[in-house]
């Protein structure tokens, strides 16, 4: 699927694995790995963290455009800044 922000525009494969915490979502290509969009933080079912700072900044919002994610409008404290709260579409 095609990924677009201000750092990544490229096809990539999303790849979505549970962990003890949520759901860890990871993007890569045959290149090697990109990104790594969740944090490691407690998660309701079905749900992850996003973080959108950085190098990440925009990627929750291109996960949701790509119908990999839907943010709930939930933000949460990490350090400096806030990790956005969403569900896990794939």
């Amino acid at each position: 699927m095609h990924i677009k922000t201000k750092w990544i525009d490229c096809e990539c494969n999303v790849v979505t694995r549970r962990s003890r915490n949520g759901i860890d979502i990871r993007l890569s290509s045959p290149e090697g790995p990109i990104a790594t969009a969740s944090v490691c933080r407690p998660a309701r079912r079905g749900h992850t963290w996003l973080k959108g700072w950085s190098e990440n900044e925009g990627l929750p919002e291109a996960l949701e455009a790509a119908g990999v994610v839907r943010l709930t409008g939930e933000t949460a404290p990490a350090g400096y800044a806030h990790v956005q709260e969403a569900e896990v579409l794939m």
